[in-house]
């Protein structure tokens, strides 16, 4: 029988995967908004998005072997994928990386109120500390940027709502047995069916270097990425896993400054220990 000392190791180190799968996910999604915008400026939107999550469908066949045909995985698809990604990429046409992280970074008081509401998860005042402290380190990590349109900030705001009730499904999905893998692998499938129809309604135009950007951002930020969140969300609860997406805009200011060369200030690695800390609490 295993001793105590060793089963509250092994306990640890399941935790600290967990927590360590959730901070690569969110590094590799911070890295997406940089990416995406340098894949915007010769690709329209929605073909770009197509391009992603096309490539990333054959991925994911390639490990899943199998598209289960669900009503639920159908309606994930669309509303947790689909539909954010198109509001997504049009707004990032318009509006800077940094500020997108931000306002991305509204999901998890989202998600924290629809756990509570259909997943019965339990609210504690942890929870809720956490998350408002790492949202104030998120407001003042982009304060001093301003954003000069309102409709771009509003429809990354609606992403941000949809990508919430799409962690709310997927979790209720795992909760009910479903392996993630199945998961992951078919509301991707159906997220692509869901975007290609929208190319027509835009003004395409494509360059063969997209091709690339489309290629790192299937690979890294959707499929290793994706993997990773759901292997975190079958083992936490999706109100705390949540906050781990206060560390986006704070990788995604690191990942603009090396790819877009925006300025890093001393100050904003101040700001991301603050949204550390507030993780920290959430998760206490």
């Amino acid at each position: 029988m295993p001793s105590r000392g060793r089963l509250e190791l092994t306990f640890t180190n399941k935790m600290n995967f967990k927590w360590i799968y959730a901070v690569i996910a969110a590094m590799l999604w911070g890295a997406s908004f940089p990416l995406i915008k340098l894949g915007l400026k010769s690709t329209s939107p929605l073909l770009f998005a197509f391009l992603r999550y096309f490539l990333a469908s054959i991925f994911f066949i390639l490990i899943a072997h199998e598209v289960q045909l669900k009503k639920d995985f159908v309606l994930l698809g669309l509303v947790g994928v689909a539909i954010p990604v198109i509001l997504q990429n049009i707004a990032l046409q318009f509006t800077p990386a940094y500020i997108s992280g931000f306002l991305q970074s509204t999901g998890p008081i989202y998600v924290l109120i629809f756990a509570t509401l259909f997943l019965k998860e339990k609210f504690t005042w942890n929870k809720f500390a956490g998350i408002m402290i790492a949202f104030l380190g998120t407001y003042f990590l982009i304060s001093g940027y301003k954003s000069t349109n309102l409709v771009a900030d509003l429809l990354i705001l609606l992403s941000a709502f949809f990508y919430s009730m799409g962690s709310i499904m997927a979790k209720k999905l795992l909760n009910n047995g479903y392996k993630a893998m199945n998961v992951i692998a078919s509301s991707t499938v159906f997220a692509t069916l869901f975007l290609f129809p929208s190319i027509p309604f835009e003004k395409i135009c494509f360059n063969i270097a997209s091709i690339e950007y489309a290629f790192v951002l299937a690979l890294l930020p959707t499929f290793f990425a994706y993997i990773l969140w759901y292997n975190a969300m079958e083992k936490m609860e999706i109100s705390r896993l949540s906050c781990f997406i206060y560390l986006i805009p704070f990788f995604s200011m690191i990942f603009s400054s090396i790819f877009l060369h925006e300025a890093l200030e001393a100050i904003k690695i101040f700001y991301g220990i603050v949204i550390i800390t507030g993780i920290a609490i959430a998760e206490a």
